[in-house]
């Protein structure tokens, strides 16, 4: 079992795509991977005190809460968003979110490619 831990740590750790955890019931980051520290250009540490609504362009605010209340256990959803940087920055995503279990608490994996 620690070693199949181990192996689930490192392909989080070394996807070259974003991979995010966030807490379903208020879109709390609980886990972001180095890539999306990289694309979206916060520190792991600063990303953990926002949510995903904090980095999400208000003119897609409303379309992702639709989107993101769609997805079950047994139904996830593809969709494409703008999202702001640290910098101001938008740039266009590509989102694949599923539902999972991650701490006890009800998540969304959410795993994203930069498509500027």
């Amino acid at each position: 079992m620690a070693q199949q831990e181990s192996n689930y740590s490192t392909i989080f750790r070394k996807n070259p795509l974003a991979m995010i955890i966030i807490e379903k019931k208020n879109f709390k980051f609980l886990a972001v991977n180095p890539a999306a520290n990289s694309i979206f250009g916060y520190p792991k540490e600063e990303l953990l005190q926002r949510t995903f609504m904090d980095i999400v362009s208000v003119e897609d605010q409303s379309y992702l809460l639709k989107e993101l209340g769609k997805v079950t256990e047994d139904k996830d959803i593809q969709l494409y968003l703008r999202n702001i940087k640290k910098n101001g920055q938008y740039i266009d995503m590509h989102i694949i979110a599923t539902q999972i279990n991650f701490e006890g608490k009800d998540c969304i994996l959410k795993i994203a490619s930069d498509i500027t």
